[in-house]
């Protein structure tokens, strides 16, 4: 699962494939839907102050800011399901799957 993958499922809707499209996706929601685009950025996670400083000293968009923000936090939380979802890495709690 890609990032485009992963935030095409956390929106509800059928696919993201570019930056641009998801940029555009983040500001319908400032304009249309600011309790949602809140409510996704709760659910993975996006540091509220990280995003507010980033906001305060980025002289782009407000989409674009929280684009970016939002790509890097799904990069991190994808790296990390693939580092403890391998093999080695289940641990079992009876003997069965031993």
């Amino acid at each position: 699962m890609n990032e485009f993958q992963f935030l095409a499922q956390q929106f509800n809707i059928e696919s993201l494939n570019s930056i641009d499209e998801l940029e555009q996706h983040i500001a319908h929601l400032i304009v249309n839907d600011f309790e949602k685009l809140t409510w996704i950025l709760y659910r993975i996670d996006v540091d509220e102050e990280l995003l507010k400083q980033e906001i305060a000293k980025h002289q782009e968009p407000e989409a674009k800011t929280i684009t970016r923000l939002l790509l890097a936090r799904c990069q991190q939380i994808i790296e990390t399901r693939k580092k403890y979802s391998s093999d080695e890495n289940h641990f079992y709690f009876d003997d069965e799957n031993q």
